[in-house]
């Protein structure tokens, strides 16, 4: 690594080849200005793991972007929160280009001598991360300025090298990016075809039934408290929230009761029902698997039912019912009775088309589980890669083709697996 330069952000920027803008301040701009349509506004609850969260996006005006045309965002910047997850960063894309970042956020931008998604990905390793917190200002509420920023440490290995790593990691990022993208569009079109056949075309003779009548409430309880050494493998509420995938944890860690989870079930939350937290679990499971007693296991009387039962939880229909049945003493924390989401109202559709609904459907649910898999084994790999690279102790050059990169990850793969035993054998 002697050919690794270590440096501090200040210095690139006296060097002329980096820069901080902190958005506009609160006098140059008001909330009254959002507009239903325009270019959007980059707010700090926008920013993801190294992207722009789009779904809770603001906008503004024409005239309001010319005034703050000083903030507009470009293509491979990098925008920081100044207060709350400051950890987290996004790499602007060409799609986000010519937003304008908020008031909140301070936007990195480097010259063509540096990577700009070199430094993106160093500063999602646990070393920076860890940093940035550290440095924080903020009992209560971390947050970051210039000041801070400038102190922060690089290691910029040649820029071949930086481009080589970034392309090594934005490689894993697309297929991750892609099998979500298609875990979106199976699951899309089963409730496109659901909402079509079985509400929009449903029939005035189809009888009436409850959840209940297709499915079986699943209530077998488990104290992980009294097997401290059992490794479990935990489906609990910021699981689903953070990657829709169970946590590890030992039994000594989990000190309330939870129930077991069965292959090929369906888990649906009580907590806050108008935000569905809904789990699809597959036909084949880990040893030890349980959930929090925030989620209730449905099981389908009849596999053939479970696209449909699936679906149905999903639906607004299903979704209004339960809001409005939940109570509790403040609005961050409704929940709805067991029995309400066993008494959910449905028309049951005939034999013949419910039929035809699976044998469409079936292939989707066993597809979506092994795409999250395989997410879960690329974002492992990427986790082991990381470190390693940033430190120099995985070298790349500048891969001609994909099979150097594939060569690379295998090999990154197989640590990733005996470190992994290493952790099982402690």
């Amino acid at each position: 690594m002697s050919e690794w330069k270590e440096c501090k952000l200040g210095e690139l920027i006296s060097e002329g080849l980096a820069e901080l803008q902190t958005g506009p301040f609160g006098t140059m701009f008001n909330a009254s200005e959002y507009t239903n349509h325009g270019i959007p506004f980059i707010a700090v609850q926008d920013i993801g793991e190294n992207k722009i969260v789009s779904n809770k996006l603001k906008f503004i005006g024409t005239e309001t972007v010319k005034r703050l045309a000083k903030y507009r965002v470009v293509t491979n910047d990098i925008i920081f929160g100044r207060k709350g997850s400051i950890d987290r960063r996004a790499l602007i894309t060409e799609k986000e280009d010519g937003w304008i970042q908020g008031s909140d956020c301070i936007r990195l931008r480097f010259g063509d001598s540096i990577d700009a998604k070199f430094i993106s990905y160093q500063l999602g390793s646990n070393k920076l991360k860890e940093w940035l917190i550290r440095h924080s200002h903020g009992a209560t509420m971390p947050s970051l300025n210039q000041e801070i920023l400038s102190l922060l440490p690089f290691s910029l290995p040649p820029l071949p090298e930086q481009r080589a790593i970034a392309g090594v990691l934005s490689s894993l990022d697309d297929k991750i990016d892609l099998l979500h993208r298609q875990n979106a569009t199976l699951e899309a079109l089963a409730e496109t075809l659901f909402r079509q056949w079985f509400v929009e075309e449903a029939a005035a003779d189809w009888e009436e039934q409850t959840l209940s009548s297709i499915a079986e409430h699943k209530r077998v309880n488990v104290q992980p408290n009294k097997n401290p050494v059992i490794m479990y493998h935990h489906y609990s509420i910021p699981a689903f929230d953070e990657k829709n995938e169970p946590t590890l944890e030992s039994g000594a860690e989990i000190q309330s009761n939870k129930y077991m989870v069965f292959p090929d079930t369906i888990l649906i939350s009580k907590l806050n029902p108008r935000f569905p937290r809904i789990w699809a679990i597959p036909s084949v499971i880990e040893d030890n698997s349980i959930c929090s007693t925030e989620f209730q296991v449905i099981l389908p009387t009849d596999a053939r039912w479970y696209g449909f039962i699936y679906c149905l939880l999903k639906s607004k229909q299903v979704i209004d019912e339960l809001e409005s049945a939940s109570g509790g003493t403040s609005g961050s924390h409704q929940r709805v009775k067991p029995e309400d989401i066993f008494n959910i109202q449905f028309q049951m559709p005939d034999k013949e088309r419910l039929a035809k609904f699976d044998v469409i459907t079936r292939d989707f649910w066993p597809k979506i589980n092994a795409n999250r898999k395989q997410i879960r084994t690329l974002e492992r790999l990427r986790e082991t890669l990381l470190p390693k690279l940033m430190r120099g102790e995985v070298r790349v050059g500048a891969p001609s083709n994909l099979s150097d990169r594939a060569d690379l990850s295998d090999k990154a793969d197989k640590a990733d697996m005996s470190d992994e035993e290493k952790r099982r054998n402690r």
